[in-house]
C-alpha cells in the first residue's frame, strides 16, 4: 500500500536552480518507486500561466503587478489539480515566497495572508543562491530576460525571500549539485516511508 501523497515547493530566485532541484527530486522520489507530478509556474499549459510570463517580459510597475496576479490565478489552478493529480507525490516549481516579487510593503501582509489562506506543502524548499550566480546562470540559459532579473532586483527579491522563509528547509547557496541532491534525498526519507 502507498502512503498517502507528500507535496514538495521548490522556491527561489530566478536562476537559483529551481528546475534542476525539482528534476532531481523526481529522480529521487521515482527512484524509490514513487509516480511524480511536477508542476512549474507560470505553467505554459495554462492560461494565466502564458499571461504572468508574458508579463514578466515587460518593464514597469503595472506589468509586474499583473504578471504577480496572473501568477497567483495560475498557483491557484495547480492547486485544485493537485487534489486530483493520481500520483504519489506532487512538486510545485514556485509558490508562495513568490511574494517576493511584489513592492517591500506588501510582501509580508501577503505572504501572511496567502500562507493563512492557501495549504501549506508538506516540503518546502528555499533555494538560496547568491544574486551573482543566479544572473550567470540566467545569461547562459540564453533567451529574453525578464523585468526582474538585473541585479538590483534580484538583491532585493533575495533579501525579502530571506526574510519570509521562516519554516522552509533552506538550501544554501555554496552546495554543488551533488550536495543538493543529497540534501533532497534525506528530506524526501525523512517526509516518506518506504
Amino acid at each position: 500500500m502507498r502512503d498517502v501523497m507528500t507535496w514538495y515547493a521548490v522556491d527561489g530566485l530566478d536562476g537559483s536552480g529551481k528546475s534542476t532541484a525539482a528534476a532531481a527530486l523526481r529522480e529521487i522520489l521515482e527512484e524509490r518507486g514513487r509516480s511524480v507530478t511536477l508542476i512549474s509556474h507560470p505553467d505554459p499549459n495554462t492560461f494565466s500561466g502564458r499571461m504572468s510570463a508574458k508579463l514578466l517580459l515587460k518593464d514597469g510597475k503595472p506589468a509586474r503587478l499583473f504578471a504577480a496576479a496572473f501568477l497567483l490565478v495560475d498557483i491557484l489552478g495547480s492547486l485544485k489539480y493537485k487534489k486530483n493529480a493520481g500520483t504519489d507525490d506532487i512538486i510545485f516549481i514556485r509558490y508562495t515566497l513568490s511574494a517576493a516579487y511584489l513592492p517591500d510593503r506588501f510582501v509580508k501582509p501577503v505572504y501572511n495572508l496567502v500562507t493563512c489562506i492557501l495549504p501549506s506543502a508538506d516540503v518546502s524548499i528555499y533555494l538560496d543562491v547568491d544574486e551573482t550566480d543566479a544572473l550567470s546562470r540566467i545569461e547562459c540559459r540564453g533567451g529574453k530576460t525578464e523585468t526582474f532579473e538585473n541585479y538590483e532586483d534580484m538583491c532585493n527579491v533575495r533579501r525579502k525571500m530571506r526574510s519570509i522563509s521562516h519554516g522552509w528547509h533552506i538550501v544554501d547557496k555554496d552546495l554543488d549539485e551533488e550536495g543538493v541532491k543529497e540534501l533532497l534525498g534525506k528530506l524526501v526519507a525523512s517526509s516518506i516511508s518506504d
